[in-house]
């Protein structure tokens, strides 16, 4: 049954999700347009397309018919430091579980991250460029995760994939985002959420 559910999802097209992006003063243009492509291009294989206006420095077109907004803060301090170790993104839920369509994002703690993986010594010798492709890549898979929260409407986590709790740095890193796949069943399961119901039509 399962199969079938997930080969049938697979053939329905679901609204975009439109993102409205706040940037912080002093981050990056390059890693914030590298975070965004990488999100993208992440849920782009599960058939969910990332839309985006960026507050600062102009907007995508708004898309055609529906689709599913919320914002995005890209920050440049470490207010997520209450959770332990220091996340590269966050979404609030409030009492029924209910995910708040606001995803927040530490640009200081992604770069944090690179210094500690790296070593201050080489991140310091890096170019601008290199700096912000590992923290676009980062920052992008961290949203990539923080959207599926938002559209399973879960706070859960797995072991393995998109949305496991706890993802190693070299992860975060890697030319190839493949530890960030959302398999077949995740994709019937957000079918189900985003696809409107049919229109009941009274017979007289």
């Amino acid at each position: 049954m399962l199969s079938a559910l997930a080969l049938t999802a697979a053939t329905i097209a679901l609204p975009p999700l439109m993102l409205g992006v706040h940037v912080a003063q002093g981050i990056s243009e390059k890693a914030v347009a590298i975070a965004l492509g990488e999100a993208a291009a992440i849920w782009r294989g599960p058939g969910v397309t990332l839309l985006w206006e960026i507050d600062r420095a102009g907007a995508a077109a708004p898309p055609p018919g529906s689709c599913i907004r919320m914002n995005v803060l890209i920050e440049n301090d470490t207010r997520g430091a209450r959770f332990s170790p220091m996340p590269l993104g966050w979404i609030a839920f409030d009492e029924f579980e209910n995910p708040a369509p606001e995803i927040h994002l530490s640009y200081a703690n992604a770069v944090a991250l690179v210094e500690e993986w790296y070593g201050v010594t080489v991140a310091t010798q890096m170019t601008l460029f290199e700096r912000d492709i590992l923290i676009g890549r980062a920052l992008g898979r961290a949203l990539a995760h923080e959207v599926g929260h938002y559209l399973f409407r879960s706070k859960a986590h797995t072991k393995t994939g998109l949305m496991q709790g706890h993802q190693k740095a070299v992860n975060f890193f890697s030319p190839s985002p493949a530890r960030f796949e959302v398999d077949a069943a995740q994709r019937a399961l957000i079918v189900s959420r985003l696809t409107p119901a049919p229109v009941r039509q009274s017979t007289y």
